[in-house]
């Protein structure tokens, strides 16, 4: 949080926001996590922490100026649903597991082709080491051709399936769903976007930068319109 230049506050610090974490918090049965401010003028939130007892919970400046009380309410519901189903753990096993598969296939590539390198004068042996070699030179390339984008294609859209449960829980959480709606709805008319590298961090972003039409299977999020589209279903 401190490398985004933010400031943890508390109920002296920031009174109205800690109160509003703490209701949530109280009535889900969660444990208060810790509370930043990111001094980014993109409006966006997200949490952090394997589990309950250490999550920490940050909002950009940015939020707290385009949101009223009740949209803000429903963004905070969507974060602390995700740190009450776990989710920050989730993503974490699911990035490893794809790195996992990544190495693996990159591994055995390379094990394979250097077998099939070795050079000796039994025949015998260099036919054995060719044929394993082979061998795992296929299956490496298979993992890394097919392999991975599978992988990856199924880490996104198990970040997307996560993100309409915290949705869900944000409306179960504060007994309203016109609120997350609106907040959605704001951020849908805001162009502005929070810098993030990488997928593991667009990941845990309440307001994820959208990828383009060909990408949509890369997207940790579902486009801003289906998530407003499955809260209103579920409200009529």
């Amino acid at each position: 949080m401190k490398i985004n230049g933010g400031r943890q506050v508390d109920e002296k610090t920031a009174p109205h926001l800690y109160e509003l974490v703490s209701e949530l918090c109280l009535a889900s049965g969660l444990p208060m996590p810790k509370i930043y401010i990111l001094p980014i003028d993109c409006p966006n939130a997200f949490a952090t922490g394997c589990n309950p007892e250490h999550a920490s919970l940050a909002v950009t400046q940015g939020l707290l100026d385009l949101m009223n009380d009740e949209e803000l309410r429903g963004v905070l519901g969507h974060e602390l649903s995700h740190i009450k189903n776990y989710d920050i753990r989730v993503t974490t096993i699911a990035m490893s597991l794809l790195e996992l598969v990544r190495y693996s296939g990159w591994g055995l590539l390379i094990a394979g082709i250097g077998l099939m390198s070795v050079k000796t004068r039994a025949g015998i042996i260099k036919l054995i080491f060719w044929l394993i070699g082979t061998s795992l030179a296929v299956v490496g390339g298979m993992i890394a051709i097919a392999g991975i984008p599978l992988a990856k294609v199924a880490f996104f859209a198990i970040s997307r399936e996560r993100e309409y449960l915290a949705d869900a829980g944000s409306v179960e959480m504060t007994r309203d769903p016109n609120g997350l709606i609106s907040a959605l709805e704001k951020l849908k008319s805001d162009d502005r976007q929070m810098p993030v590298d990488d997928a593991a961090t667009n990941a845990i972003c309440f307001n994820a930068r959208p990828g383009n039409w060909l990408m949509k299977l890369f997207d940790t999020h579902p486009p801003l319109e289906k998530r407003i589209e499955r809260l209103k279903e579920s409200a009529s």
